[in-house]
């Protein structure tokens, strides 16, 4: 009986530790200014943040522009969460510049916009 006790102790204590282990997770958040315009380009940038290791989530205001990111510090650097915004071709450190802009002045990123809602913003930005 004392044995299945000392068992049942030690499971508990166990436990205890990951739980209190897990809540020194080095949490940070960050909002990175970005040139996302339209829906499209909000969800490709959430979905590629979200499938980096150590961010658990993801949110991209389209009125300011900013992505807020919540990750694990151990995991992830807030540089590397910037490069990917930055291959994925949303510029955050030239926020004037947008998917849009190519040397072409066609948009690279139209083709992906699901409504017409969506491609409006891309269709004023071909035509100027």
């Amino acid at each position: 009986m004392k044995k299945s006790y000392f068992k049942l102790l030690a499971v508990v204590l166990i436990g205890l530790a990951i739980v209190v282990g897990n809540s020194f997770a080095s949490v940070k958040e960050s909002k990175i200014k970005t040139s996302a315009h339209a829906n499209c380009c909000k969800d490709k940038v959430e979905k590629a943040l979200k499938k980096l290791d150590g961010v658990s989530e993801v949110t991209l205001n389209l009125d300011d522009k900013f992505v807020t990111v919540k990750y694990d510090g151990d995991k992830v650097q807030e540089e590397k969460i910037v490069s990917k915004i930055t291959d994925l071709g949303y510029n955050p450190d030239k926020p004037g510049k947008s998917c849009c802009d190519s040397k072409s002045g066609k948009s690279k990123c139209a083709k992906e916009c699901k409504t017409d809602k969506d491609k409006s913003c891309h269709d004023k930005e071909d035509k100027k």
